[in-house]
């Protein structure tokens, strides 16, 4: 096969896949908008289902309370042989038993509707976590082929064709796996906890409990705040603000960033021509480089990290030492997996689809000393 034919074959490929992933990606956010209605009338339905059980239950709080007071009532009457009172006791005792037994019976019908309610909400929020997922891969599958494929198919050389195209799969994949669990665990639930608290406040305010509410309100804007700077963070790994100007750059501001939120102590050394670095390779050294950082705060709890950069002629390589306390890295993978996070795993992953390795030393109360090394092509010395 000609070079000019296969080019044309791959081009051919390139614009079906583009074409089905797109396809993919919009039934997938028409379903979603489906769900988020359903998700929205269970939620209505809850919201109905618990204001109906706390009415039953003050308004079965006043019943036994006037039931009991009715069987005091009978007691007396049945003590003074007053065979008149005695029965209008009785009668109206027997009246409110009913009563409350009938408000019991319908709680409790309400209570087992609520238990089914909360079920099927829990069905569709994990069925919108999985197709969130999913729309996340075939929308940076898309976005990642577009920005890379084209370039990758104009270069005259065919093995590099392949594989850049291959990378940007899995890249691609790397990424929405990343994406998904950090909005899904971060910024998703922060807001979906910020809803039950305004919901826990609306119900204060209508019981006139100021106090209370200014609490729950007070822990809703706390909330809020958490999940703005979670997103600004998702933000800022998928475009890094100064990644254009270098990979040094990035990291600095994203660490200013960990440094005012945090209080970490992160110290910067940089040997080379750190800035000579083509972007693709500086995208995929943040992100590793960046995941390192992250666990070591978040996951390490360090208060220290020291982060040495150097570009040499044949290569890059980083440094990530903090003060943290520590993992068994083989036992740490191993959860990981069975979780379904796969951190180290992808930091692995990206260093090794560009020809790198990854070392990590660390073990429980002495920190964590990551080493990472990537060949720097050619064309980009």
């Amino acid at each position: 096969m000609s070079e000019d034919s296969f080019h044309a074959k791959l081009k051919s490929i390139y614009d079906k896949v583009c074409k089905y992933v797109a396809l993919n990606l919009s039934n997938v956010s028409v379903i979603r908008q489906q769900e988020l209605l359903k998700l929205k009338e269970v939620r209505e339905k809850l919201d109905s289902n618990q204001k109906d059980i706390d009415y039953l239950q003050l308004s079965s709080t006043k019943i036994d309370s006037a039931f009991k007071a009715a069987q005091q009532e009978l007691v007396e009457a049945m003590e003074e042989e007053d065979s008149a009172a005695e029965l209008a006791a009785y009668e109206k005792a027997d009246t409110l038993r009913k009563k409350l037994s009938t408000h019991q019976e319908r709680e409790q019908n309400l209570k087992l509707q609520r238990s089914f309610l909360l079920k099927e909400e829990n069905g569709v929020k994990e069925f919108l976590s999985r197709s969130e997922d999913m729309a996340n891969k075939f929308r940076l599958i898309l976005e990642f082929l577009q920005d890379q494929g084209i370039k990758a198919m104009s270069d005259s050389d065919t093995e590099k064709n392949i594989k850049l195209l291959s990378a940007a799969f899995s890249l691609a994949e790397l990424d929405s796996r990343f994406l998904a669990r950090n909005l899904h665990d971060g910024s998703a639930q922060k807001l979906s906890g910020a809803i039950m608290l305004c919901e826990l406040a609306e119900r204060y305010l209508e019981a006139r409990k100021i106090k209370e509410a200014q609490i729950e309100l007070g822990k809703v804007k706390t909330q809020m705040q958490e999940a703005i700077f979670d997103i600004r963070t998702l933000l800022f790994q998928i475009h890094p603000q100064g990644l254009e100007e270098g990979l040094d750059v990035a990291l600095e501001r994203y660490a200013k960033q960990a440094c005012d939120r945090y209080g970490v102590d992160i110290s910067f050394q940089t040997d080379g021509n750190i800035t000579g670095l083509s972007m693709i390779l500086r995208s995929n050294l943040f992100r590793v480089i960046h995941q390192a950082l992250d666990n070591a705060i978040q996951r390490g709890a360090a208060k220290k990290v020291d982060i040495s950069l150097s570009a040499k002629s044949d290569g890059f390589s980083a440094r990530i030492a903090d003060n943290g306390k520590g993992f068994d890295v083989a036992k740490a993978k191993t959860i990981a997996q069975e979780r379904g996070s796969y951190g180290l795993t992808n930091m692995e992953e990206r260093l090794r689809l560009f020809g790198g390795k990854l070392t990590i030393d660390s073990s429980p109360g002495n920190g964590t000393v990551i080493l990472m090394s990537v060949p720097i092509p050619e064309d980009d010395r």
